[in-house]
């Protein structure tokens, strides 16, 4: 955690002298480094995101900030426990900042976003509970209803995919894979890297998500007889059309 520290201090004092594109960079490295230790539903977790969306916001990236403050807003949800060190990181302001973002990117209801959020985080709240006790018909259904939220809102807005909806693919990719369903985990896989890619951009967070995605994709596809893979890629015949 030493070098995660670091580097989030690097980027507040990047932050304080209106080195913003610096700052964005040590709080993702700071980001890399804290979810890999402390999991993704952290007190400094959520502290970063919420630097990370700022740093964003005044470098005037502003198709980047939404998500970076989504993704603190998250994890407040998650964990209502969690007290902000900065005030002006509490779930409250965080909203505000979300609203915000929207504004700036031209989507003038970044309210009704927050509801879609709160939706779709009660129900990946749900399903990791039924996940940790192995109840994964259960969970799928939970992470599906999750999936539907966040899709409506991809299809209402023409916005590009959120990282959570890129997650959500992952997560239910994953489980198909361990449940043998591997057409439905190859149909979840290649959306999830469809969404990264089409991030890639934004952060080394999803750059990195992409490489596990391709990975574990590669690995369900090897997992496939390779009579099953010959038979799904067999032509159809003129009759059966």
């Amino acid at each position: 955690m030493e070098r995660a520290d670091l580097f989030f201090k690097v980027g507040v004092e990047a932050f304080s002298k209106c080195e913003y594109a610096v700052a964005a960079h040590s709080f993702l490295v700071s980001l890399q480094l804290r979810e890999s230790v402390c999991g993704k539903y952290h007190a400094d977790v959520a502290e970063t995101y919420a630097w990370l969306g700022k740093s964003y916001w005044y470098d005037m990236q502003f198709a980047l900030a939404p998500d970076a403050f989504r993704r603190c807003y998250d994890i407040l949800l998650q964990r209502p426990d969690i007290v902000p060190a900065n005030d002006d990181h509490s779930r409250k302001m965080i909203e505000t900042w979300i609203v915000k973002t929207f504004k700036v990117n031209g989507i003038t209801y970044g309210s009704a976003y927050l509801e879609v959020v709160k939706i779709s985080s009660q129900n990946q709240a749900a399903g990791d509970a039924l996940l940790q006790q192995n109840k994964t018909a259960e969970a799928i259904e939970y992470f599906e209803k999750a999936q539907e939220m966040e899709q409506s809102w991809l299809l209402m807005t023409g916005i590009r995919p959120s990282l959570e909806l890129a997650d959500l693919h992952f997560k239910l990719a994953y489980i198909h894979a361990q449940d043998n369903s591997l057409d439905q985990s190859m149909s979840h896989y290649t959306k999830a890297l469809s969404h990264y890619r089409c991030m890639q951009e934004a952060t080394t967070v999803v750059s990195s998500a992409v490489n596990v995605a391709a990975i574990e994709a590669n690995r369900v596809i090897n997992s496939i007889p390779e009579d099953t893979m010959q038979q799904q890629h067999k032509p159809m015949d003129s009759a059966a059309i």
